[in-house]
């Protein structure tokens, strides 16, 4: 009897020792997994859930992000009835930021000498004409049976809200390659669109709405120039960088 006892005794303190050698063989593994993810010096993209690692560009402009040539606007970032000093662009009906329209000029002249016909379907567009475009545009929709609300969300995808189009900045220009009246269906030459990727950096410029950045900027208009400054062009232009994805790197 007693050695029964003492052989059940012996093979449970067995299982018991072997049961704990194998939980200390897991927690042991474990805490080396996350010592070994503490140590790792991962490199994040620019922008992750809202967080920001500027660690990331030992390169980043040092600049003032709240300099005019900087503004961000978007259907995030409402720009209000805001109304900069614009001139008129020689040879258009169209208006640009006139601390910027030298470089304009250049980069026109620059397109031209590569051979192409660069044409300026549109640039600076006022609060007021912005919001009659809106308006307008929400007007049909609800012509057609939409509530005013769905009018009102359908209308933004074709025609931004007053103070949310970027052309309200006078620093932006939709550049195409031949006349037009309608960006509807418009086909860009691919040598002209190509020609404007590689060079508007040299000139302050960036291609403000690529496809690529179509989870970014919600938009992918291959004619959509805008100013930022050649530092801050060439910097974004280097690294892939949508003007959301840069502004928020100095907040």
């Amino acid at each position: 009897m007693f050695k029964y006892l003492n052989r059940r005794i012996v093979i449970l303190a067995m299982l018991i020792t072997v049961l704990a050698l194998l939980i200390f063989s897991r927690t042991t593994e474990l805490l080396s997994h996350e010592t070994a993810a503490e140590d790792v010096d991962i490199i994040l993209p620019p922008y992750i859930d809202g967080a920001v690692t500027r660690r990331a560009y030992d390169d980043l402009p040092d600049i003032d992000i709240d300099s005019w040539e900087y503004m961000l606007v978007n259907q995030a970032h409402n720009c209000g009835v805001y109304a900069p000093d614009v001139e008129q662009i020689e040879g258009t009906s169209s208006y640009f930021e006139v601390r910027a329209i030298d470089k304009l000029y250049a980069l026109l002249d620059a397109a031209k000498e590569a051979g192409f016909d660069p044409h300026v379907y549109v640039g600076y567009r006022a609060y007021v004409i912005q919001a009659d475009q809106y308006r307008a545009q929400v007007a049909k929709l609800v012509e057609k049976g939409y509530s005013q609300a769905d009018a009102e969300r359908e209308a933004a995808e074709v025609s931004s809200e007053p103070g949310t189009s970027e052309h309200q900045t006078g620093l932006c220009i939709d550049l195409v390659d031949r006349y037009t009246e309608s960006l509807t269906d418009f086909q860009m030459d691919p040598a002209f669109e190509a020609w404007l990727n590689a060079h508007v950096a040299e000139f302050g410029f960036i291609m403000r709405y690529p496809e690529n950045k179509i989870s970014v900027t919600g938009r992918f208009e291959p004619w959509h120039i805008r100013y930022v400054g050649e530092e801050a062009a060439k910097f974004m232009t280097e690294h892939g960088l949508a003007l959301e994805e840069f502004v928020t790197l100095y907040h």
